[in-house]
């Protein structure tokens, strides 16, 4: 058995982490759901929801946020690459509405398996993240490595900013999970009602399941996208790619969509 799949065995067993370069942010307000009300006006979905999205007025993603509300303060996890573009989208309006927007020391781990670790937690398509001050409480469970993370994350179909894509129109990115039709105004918003309403975007981040990755996914022998992330799925036994393509309601050329 090699490493890779030794490891990828045990985290199917027993409650595992990997360690995440993310950041986190603190929205606090100076009176009663300020941070939730200065958030609904500038992110794309509801507070209730544990992912969000920060757009242009364009509809093009800015950052993709995991978020936490924990009583008056609401926590924001993203990519540290982002961190000046998170700021410039956003920190304008804070003192307008008087909130306080701060970077935070906690640290971003994703637990896999049933163990309850840290009390400001996010629920994910595949266990959690943990908001921690370090790794201390995690001592007894053995981390990931970036090879069976990898796995991990394109099997429970969850794409990085960054990686698979970057500042697409957002309706692209396929992740009705950070997405609310029913609220209140937003920048992007108009351009986002007009795609779902009348239209349909130009392209779909999808995931495709192949014998041999290609060297681009292609339709009838017409390229139609660029793979980015890819690795063999041992749960599949096949490779999953992640590209982001057109003619997406159309089969491609040797491989499967994999929802």
């Amino acid at each position: 058995m090699d490493n890779t799949l030794e490891e990828y065995t045990i985290a199917l067993m027993q409650p595992t982490y990997k360690g995440l370069p993310k950041v986190v942010f603190k929205v606090s307000g100076k009176v009663p759901n300020g941070a939730a009300d200065f958030l609904n006006k500038v992110t794309f979905n509801d507070m209730q929801k544990t992912k969000n999205a920060i757009l242009d007025r364009f509809g093009k993603l800015m950052v993709i946020l995991d978020q936490a509300v924990h009583g008056d303060e609401i926590f924001l996890v993203f990519e540290n690459q982002f961190r000046e573009k998170f700021l410039s989208s956003i920190g304008k309006y804070a003192a307008l509405a008087k909130v306080t927007i701060e970077e935070t020391p906690l640290k971003v781990y994703r637990i896999f398996g049933d163990a309850k670790i840290g009390k400001l937690t996010i629920p994910q398509k595949a266990g959690y993240l943990s908001l921690l001050p370090g790794p201390l409480l995690l001592a007894n469970l053995k981390e990931l490595s970036e090879d069976t993370y990898k796995i991990l994350r394109m099997e429970n179909n969850i794409p990085l900013q960054g990686v698979d894509f970057d500042q697409q129109m957002f309706l692209e990115l396929n992740m009705p999970e950070a997405v609310s039709f029913s609220k209140g105004c937003y920048p992007g918003q108009e351009v986002m009602a007009r795609v779902h309403n009348l239209s349909r975007p130009a392209r779909k981040l999808v995931r495709i399941l192949y014998e041999k990755i290609p060297q681009a996914v292609t339709i009838n022998g017409t390229p139609v996208g660029t793979i980015t992330s890819q690795c063999y799925s041992y749960k599949y036994k096949k490779f999953i790619a992640f590209a982001l393509i057109t003619n997406y309601d159309v089969p491609v050329d040797g491989g499967e969509y994999l929802k």
